[in-house]
């Protein structure tokens, strides 16, 4: 079983849930898994867009947002996709 980690920006908190912190170890619990286990993601926090115009087309980003506000799109998608041994079950909430 994978262990549970919190992130939290109280003041002692060891790990602070920061842009870099969060991509590090979420890409962390993904390599880690085996065939067969359920990561689960789970974010407390505001989110927000992006709109990013491509000639008349528009393409909506949507991110987290960290403790630093460096904030977080769906990169994880590749890492998910090559890292994690299948069968895989990822979930974000």
């Amino acid at each position: 079983a994978l262990p549970i980690l919190v992130l939290t920006d109280m003041p002692n908190s060891p790990l602070k849930p920061t842009g870099a912190v969060i991509k590090y170890q979420l890409c962390q619990m993904i390599k880690r898994a085996m065939a067969g286990d359920v990561v689960l993601f789970y974010f407390s926090g505001h989110g927000t867009h992006q709109d990013f115009w491509e000639g008349p087309y528009c393409k909506r980003l949507e991110a987290i947002v960290p403790s630093d506000f460096n904030l977080i799109y769906s990169k994880f998608k590749h890492i998910y996709n090559t890292a994690m041994p299948k069968p895989r079950f990822l979930s974000f909430i």
